[in-house]
């Protein structure tokens, strides 16, 4: 099953991220981020595409996080 949980911690937040494949494990990331930072919609959304590059999956979403 596909899911996340935050992890509290007194200097900083942390998830942790659980998902049968990397699309999943994305998308746990992508649902999760709102609940990391401080973040109300503004106006109509855009997409943008970016390409990120990494060695490992960590890596990957460390960078995505970034991004």
């Amino acid at each position: 099953m596909d899911q996340y949980r935050l992890l509290e911690h007194t200097a900083d937040t942390g998830v942790e991220l659980e998902a049968a494949s990397l699309a999943g494990l994305l998308r746990q990331a992508a649902l999760s981020f709102p609940e990391l930072v401080d973040y109300e919609p503004v106006g109509p959304q855009s997409h943008r595409r970016s390409m990120i590059l990494a060695d490992s999956v960590e890596e990957l979403l460390v960078n995505w996080y970034n991004e």
